[in-house]
């Protein structure tokens, strides 16, 4: 995080010296014109987080795959995610799976509007929902009836939460970026009803028995561009 922290200083430092002049990114926007669309989008960014694989190879109980995608509409995106999850736990007298899909859909507000490279510092908040199977095969010892096997699925299932994230995505090389999101995850609700045991893990949310779970991602992405971005600059 120092790192990210430091890249996020340098980026605003440097954005301060802003000239007013055309980039092959973006083009100085005149507040008196009324002809600059600075609402119309002008590129589409597209990204997968590589850290959750990563992580997956060291914890094979769990999976994850993570896209995004984001549209820029003036100073803020509508962004679009989704993905894969799994959960096997193995235990003394039972296993459990869970795997499903998840999407997210919300606003983010950058607030380096101004950056001629196109430079993200965000805040947004989501909407998300996740739809998943769980399986539970296992034993229990009953005093009277001695060991009763436990072979129970539920599908169907489903989740939704909010979200409140925040993070950087930074321009490396043309249409190349890379960036970090982090997450604070609550109100979670699900349909519990005629549930034959209580869920553990939910796809994109992680723990059930949490109010409030916390996810880091990093992404790389590519930015598709077919126009250049209206910005205020900044005065000398």
């Amino acid at each position: 995080m120092r790192s990210f922290t430091n890249i996020f200083l340098i980026i605003v430092f440097f954005s301060s010296f802003a000239n007013g002049q055309e980039t092959p990114y973006a083009v100085a926007r005149d507040s008196l014109s009324t002809d600059q669309k600075v609402w119309k989008p002008t590129g589409l960014r597209i990204g997968f987080d590589i850290l959750s694989p990563i992580l997956g190879a060291f914890d094979d109980s769990r999976t994850s795959w993570n896209f995004i995608a984001d549209i820029d509409l003036k100073n803020f995106f509508l962004v679009l995610e989704g993905g894969f999850a799994s959960d096997n736990e193995v235990g003394p007298r039972s296993n459990y799976s869970s795997e499903g899909s998840f999407v997210r859909i919300g606003p983010d507000a950058n607030f380096l509007a101004r950056d001629d490279e196109l430079h993200v510092f965000f805040f947004g908040l989501r909407y998300a929902y996740a739809n998943y199977n769980e399986i539970l095969i296992g034993y229990e010892d009953n005093l009277t009836w001695g060991r009763i096997d436990v072979d129970m699925e539920q599908r169907g299932l489903s989740s939704s939460w909010i979200e409140m994230n925040t993070g950087l995505k930074i321009r490396i090389w043309q249409g190349l970026f890379t960036g970090y999101t982090l997450r604070f995850k609550f109100s979670r609700f699900s349909n519990t009803e005629d549930q034959q045991f209580e869920t553990y893990f939910v796809p994109g949310y992680g723990l059930a028995s949490r109010a409030n779970n916390w996810e880091f991602n990093y992404y790389i992405f590519y930015r598709f561009q077919w126009s250049k971005k209206p910005i205020k600059w900044k005065d000398k």
